[in-house]
């Protein structure tokens, strides 16, 4: 008996120390993640305000976007308002987060919530969005990946997708603001239209942000090819890319949560550069839309912006191979083989696929257009317009 209750003793105290240095490890972790993330905080405290302030939607977008929510205003009945999901990723985008939140709490609708998506930033950017959760838990929420992984723009959307309680979400960049009628308007849209899976609309190219005085006047908005104010059914959107109709969408749409659910999210493959045309190719191709002619994203153009860094890098047109080796496989997998946006995707590879015989065809296109009379290359462009935009979409 003594033998055993000395054995007993040992184990006993073999389990409490393992215990122990558990419990130890465990706090050692949450205090190393503390202190990483305060390291991460910024020296200043960026101004928080309310959702309460709602804005007219008489107000001018030249009036100061993010200056005009200053006066208070009763909140309309929610009871009956869907919720709507914004999903905000960011990776290292200290610079202009807080005015991408800014604009979030800025809305005249106030039935939203904000999911920061952290993508692994190692700048003040993690900081700054704790900060907007913490001053408002009710409606921001901060979300990263497991460990703090760098995973990509696809998997940190479809994170916040995953996490989102609205019946609609929508998308915005950590460097783009809205307009403050962006999302009350685009509800109003769906709940006149409830056959509409997902809405857009045109963007301002703004450059004016700057504030220097030879870009103060460059600001413009985009066009659509398709009529205002009009619901396009499947497949005729993707006249965007194959008849170039207009931009494409970006942070401007809004599509209900289902939608993501039935064509499957994001691609994760896509980490950078056409992860957002991925998916809204999928939905095109499956889901009605409805083309609005109002503007409500301004679209910064800066030179660390996703797409300049890629043009600088020289990764642009090897993104935009991959994106079309997808498109092609994804059509073909939807049986749209012939169709003007798939024999669209074909040409477009041949640059890629067959570059010496592609640059052979330019310099002879070349040769032809110095060689002919400027009437006749007129005459040959307007015949080709002429039957590109008769050619119907399957």
């Amino acid at each position: 008996m003594p033998c055993l209750q000395r054995v007993e003793s040992l184990v006993g105290s073999l389990l409490s120390s393992q215990s122990s240095d558990r419990r130890q490890s465990r706090q050692r972790c949450a205090a190393a993640r503390v202190a990483s993330r305060d390291l991460a905080r910024p020296a200043y405290r960026p101004p928080i305000r309310h959702v309460n302030c709602l804005l007219s939607n008489r107000d001018s977008p030249d009036e100061g976007l993010l200056d005009k929510c200053q006066r208070g205003v009763s909140v309309p009945n929610m009871d009956r308002q869907p919720v709507v999901s914004v999903v905000t990723i960011f990776w290292n985008a200290e610079r202009f987060l807080a005015e991408s939140i800014e604009s979030v709490l800025a809305q005249s609708y106030p039935n939203w919530e904000l999911l920061l998506v952290d993508d692994g930033s190692s700048d003040a950017s993690t900081g700054i969005a704790l900060r907007y959760a913490e001053a408002n838990p009710s409606q921001i929420r901060y979300l990263e990946h497991r460990c703090r992984q760098n995973l990509g723009m696809s998997a940190s959307r479809n994170l916040g997708i995953s996490q989102a309680q609205g019946d609609l979400v929508t998308m915005l960049d950590a460097d783009d603001v809205w307009f403050p009628h962006k999302l009350e308007q685009q509800v109003e849209i769906f709940a006149s239209h409830p056959d509409v899976a997902l809405v857009f609309g045109n963007r301002q190219y703004w450059r004016s942000w700057t504030k220097k005085p030879d870009e103060m006047f460059r600001d413009t908005v985009s066009v659509s090819g398709f009529e205002a104010n009009s619901v396009v059914k499947p497949p005729r959107l993707l006249m965007i890319y194959s008849h170039r109709m207009g931009p494409n969408p970006g942070s401007d749409v809004m599509f209900r949560r289902e939608v993501a659910q039935r064509i499957g999210g994001f691609e994760n493959a896509f980490k950078g550069m056409f992860e957002d045309q991925v998916f809204l190719v999928k939905a095109f191709v499956n889901e009605i839309a409805y083309v609005s002619g109002e503007c409500w994203t301004r679209y910064r153009i800066h030179a660390n912006s996703a797409v300049s860094t890629a043009i600088r890098s020289e990764q642009y047109a090897s993104s935009l191979a991959k994106f079309y080796e997808w498109c092609e496989e994804y059509l073909f997998q939807q049986g749209m083989e012939g169709t003007p946006f798939y024999e669209h995707v074909r040409k477009s590879l041949r640059r890629y696929r067959h570059p010496i015989f592609y640059r052979s065809g330019s310099l002879v296109r070349s040769f032809v257009r110095q060689i002919m009379p400027v009437s006749a290359r007129q005459w040959l462009h307007r015949s080709w317009q002429h039957l590109r935009d008769r050619s119907p979409v399957e």
